[in-house]
């Protein structure tokens, strides 16, 4: 694990300011947990755009083609959540009872193409004077404590294609010990991962890691509240090659240290 330090955290933000230059990195996705008390609705963000955990609103008219249904699972079961007052909070149907829950959303995978004047939401054969493009999809996960209340759900896979895989439960640790996760793509560990960790109220994350040989990371999360990790893999297209180069995957993975 690495902490990043000043020198570090301005190389990372210079690289940050070319990759945003593309669509797939302008819009980081999440789930995180908004209100999740026992007897009340539970309430998630669907966080788009920076400033996490708040995120920014999700035009009505992108829910449907963005993003698919969000589903939380919990001690009664699965379901799928709706939206709320606000088109980034996302709410329970019922009241919430003490337990673990996991809540497992993704984008709609998106053709994302750079051309000589920008980035375009298109696949590579339908533009003019194409550079690279992109077939880009991002996974999230939420883990949420209700109540103190415990579950089984902690290291079961959701089956998203790049997936964090929590193998230490949020609510049992302080801050400065270490969190404990798994990588898997496609099903199997992701050696050589690359994870950064970002604190709610943080524009850039505060630590690093990669992945051993088995897809494992551990990292030590300095203080409580909200956090996120986040990974990404690249690989080529195995598609239609006229359509897009490479085949871009983002993964977060959200929870709270408790106080």
């Amino acid at each position: 694990m690495k902490k990043l330090c000043p020198f570090r955290l301005a190389a990372s933000f210079l690289l940050a300011l070319l990759l945003w230059s593309s669509p797939s990195f302008a819009h980081d996705f999440w789930l995180s947990e908004h209100s999740a008390l026992p007897g009340q609705k539970m309430i998630l963000t669907l966080g788009y755009g920076h400033n996490f955990p708040i995120g920014e609103e999700i035009p009505a008219e992108n829910l449907a083609t963005r993003f698919q249904p969000v589903t939380l699972a919990g001690p009664s079961g699965s379901f799928v959540l709706t939206q709320g007052q606000e088109t980034k909070l996302l709410v329970a149907d019922k009241p919430t009872e003490p337990g673990l829950y996991v809540a497992s959303g993704a984008t709609t995978p998106l053709f994302l193409t750079q051309t000589t004047s920008g980035w375009v939401i298109k696949a590579k054969n339908e533009v003019e004077n194409p550079v690279t493009s992109n077939l880009s999809a991002k996974y999230s996960k939420a883990i949420i404590n209700v109540g103190g209340g415990k579950g089984d759900l902690l290291d079961k896979p959701v089956g998203h294609k790049l997936e964090f895989i929590p193998l230490s439960d949020p609510a049992d640790l302080k801050p400065g010990e270490a969190f404990s996760a798994k990588v898997l793509f496609q099903g199997e560990p992701l050696a050589g991962a690359t994870v950064t960790a970002l604190p709610a109220g943080l524009e850039e994350p505060v630590l690093q890691a990669t992945a051993d040989s088995l897809g494992l990371v551990s990292l030590k999360l300095d203080r409580p509240g909200l956090w996120r990790l986040m990974t990404e893999h690249l690989i080529e297209f195995e598609g239609d090659k006229t359509k897009a180069d490479n085949e871009l995957n983002i993964a977060t993975l959200t929870f709270k240290i408790p106080e």
